[in-house]
């Protein structure tokens, strides 16, 4: 049996990790995201027609920032505003998995894959009752590409011919944004760019005729604009106090049918009351990030649902491969040996997670076959006895030894790590006294450091200073790595956190965004993960299950790893 070495550790972990909710699926059942909402899909009584009226209110766990404009947000929390006030030429289907047309009414791709053309619908207002015109369209892209634009959006566009040129103030225009006629626009590339339907098709757009007139500098100090979004989307904002809450009504002009819902309510509310808050329904739904079995009788006392996602990224302990030991891949796999992640996904997070043996999204076509990764002693049918064994072995090969339960460096002298992670994520938290023990057993001293979030990103992403540490992503439907695993991005304030440098993993990057055909590309990506499951660059750790909680009266939602607001304007209360 797993940690039957570190009981008491165990057990003060359990015992602390007490916030969550509800039923397990076995996580080997969790390839199709699908597979675990059918339960949503119906309403509560099949005969009946879907309510209109009323109002949905969303436990949300912090304030949004109030940076309501979908080119200058960086805040999860405003996202879940934005998500529903604005929308994109295109939007993302992720049952479908596929992109379609939104404020676009028709879209198609040359056969070079080079110029995305886009037929505008004429039956779209703003909130203001302003028509979406192609005004709106063009602002958007040179908002972003503006020399004096401050927000992090425009390697979304970077790849549009020209954009640089203009941003780099050499044109008036952006020479691949083509205006044929007040309804049809073409859009080329510089060259063939597989995330193009994402990044450029899906891109939100705002609305001209508020911002034309506003330095692009100055926008983000623009409160008074910024916190009154005009949007196309199916809500609308009514009411911001910060703090408190977000309040939304329908648009009864959106273009795919008025809501059935006439408002969502995003208030802020405490983890430690909003159980109790959804049992007397003062709240309708919300996340929970932390899944125990320990919650499981409360809810199913109370008639409350939990539905499992699991989630579209994961977490991970980064390995400096900038610095020794850790550009040595022996030690990298060594520290893959070492770790019992399988242990920690049933007895920790109690089977609420899968472990992570490649950096994609578990449920991603990119994602390898199982029998093509080395499960590094976490597979369902690998010892950790030797798992260990293979851990002393692999620190051996870069040249350590083992000697009476301490392993050893060349010189030498006792191996230590430290291990730096941020507060603020329970399980994380935990999981460092499990590696701390893990290392242990192969005779490695683990010092850890905790630290609040912001100072640990400038730690590693700016200043490079760390050994070890654990972190998270968050992935898009699109398995690009570019931004995140290329070679180029490995500089401060880059995202190639752990100094990844590797011919091979630039090659297979570089060639997987050529193809636009899923067919073409997922052999590439699935060579990707496995040469990243073989040298380690960071290790992989695990994939968490999370729960959607809601009152069984609140219907017609499909939530996706991608996404809570699929098709939100089918949403009703069935009361």
């Amino acid at each position: 049996m797993r940690f039957k070495k570190y009981g008491v550790i165990v057990l003060a972990i359990v015992m602390i990790l007490t916030i969550g909710l509800a039923g397990c699926e076995d996580p080997e059942d969790l390839d199709d995201p699908t597979e675990i909402n059918d339960e949503n899909d119906d309403p509560v009584d099949e005969n009946d027609e879907p309510t209109e009226g009323g109002t949905v209110t969303r436990g949300i766990w912090s304030s949004p920032a109030g940076t309501f404009h979908p080119q200058l947000y960086t805040d999860a929390y405003d996202a879940m505003t934005i998500d529903i006030v604005f929308d994109g030429l295109l939007s993302y289907d992720p049952f479908e998995e596929e992109y379609v047309p939104n404020l676009a009414e028709d879209f198609e791709m040359s056969d070079d894959n080079l110029t995305m053309k886009f037929t505008l619908r004429d039956d779209i207002y703003w909130h203001d009752g302003e028509p979406f015109t192609m005004d709106d369209v063009v602002h958007s892209y040179e908002f972003v590409a503006d020399p004096d634009y401050t927000g992090v959006r425009f390697p979304n566009i970077q790849r549009i011919e020209g954009v640089e040129a203009y941003r780099d103030g050499e044109a008036d225009e952006i020479s691949g944004i083509n205006v044929i006629n007040d309804r049809e626009l073409e859009i080329t590339l510089q060259e063939v760019y597989a995330p193009a339907l994402g990044d450029v098709g899906a891109f939100m757009l705002s609305p001209a005729h508020i911002w034309e007139d506003v330095d692009v500098g100055g926008a983000a100090e623009r409160n008074d604009l910024l916190e009154n979004p005009i949007g196309t989307g199916p809500f609308k904002m009514e009411e911001f106090a910060r703090d408190e809450y977000v309040r939304l009504v329908k648009n009864e002009d959106y273009h795919r049918g008025s809501p059935l819902l006439d408002g969502i309510t995003l208030e802020v509310t405490g983890q430690d009351t909003a159980q109790a808050r959804l049992a007397t329904g003062d709240l309708d739904f919300m996340d929970v990030s932390e899944m125990s079995q320990d919650q499981v009788a409360f809810f199913e006392d109370q008639g409350i649902v939990v539905e499992e996602v699991i989630t579209d990224g994961y977490q991970h302990m980064i390995m400096n491969n900038r610095i020794e030991p850790f550009d040595d891949v022996n030690v990298r796999q060594g520290v893959a040996y070492t770790l019992d992640r399988a242990g920690f996904v049933e007895y920790i997070l109690e089977g609420f997670g899968e472990v992570a043996h490649a950096p994609l999204a578990p449920f991603s076509w990119a994602y390898p076959d199982m029998t093509d990764l080395n499960t590094y002693g976490d597979g369902e049918d690998d010892d950790r006895e030797e798992a260990t064994e293979n851990a002393i072995a692999k620190f051996e090969e870069a040249g350590w030894s083992y000697e009476d339960g301490t392993m050893y460096d060349e010189n030498g002298d006792p191996v230590e790590f430290t291990l730096k992670y941020p507060t603020g994520n329970v399980p994380r938290e935990e999981s460092a006294l499990i590696w701390q023990e893990n290392f242990s057993e192969v005779g490695i001293d683990v010092e850890l450091r905790s630290m609040d979030f912001d100072t640990l990103a400038s730690n590693y992403v700016d200043e490079r200073d760390f050994e070890l540490a654990l972190m998270g992503w968050s992935l898009v439907p699109d398995p690009n790595p570019y931004g995140i695993w290329h070679s180029d991005q490995d500089f401060p304030g880059g995202f190639n956190q752990p100094g990844f440098v590797d011919e091979r993993n630039d090659e297979l990057i570089e060639e997987g965004i050529r193809y636009i055909e899923e067919e073409e590309r997922q052999p590439i990506y699935q060579e990707w993960g496995e040469l990243m499951n073989e040298k380690v660059p960071g290790l992989p750790l695990y994939h968490m299950i999370e729960g959607r909680a809601y009152r069984p009266e609140f219907q017609g939602h499909q939530f996706h790893p991608f996404t809570d607001y699929h098709n939100v304007h089918e949403w009703y209360l069935d009361e």
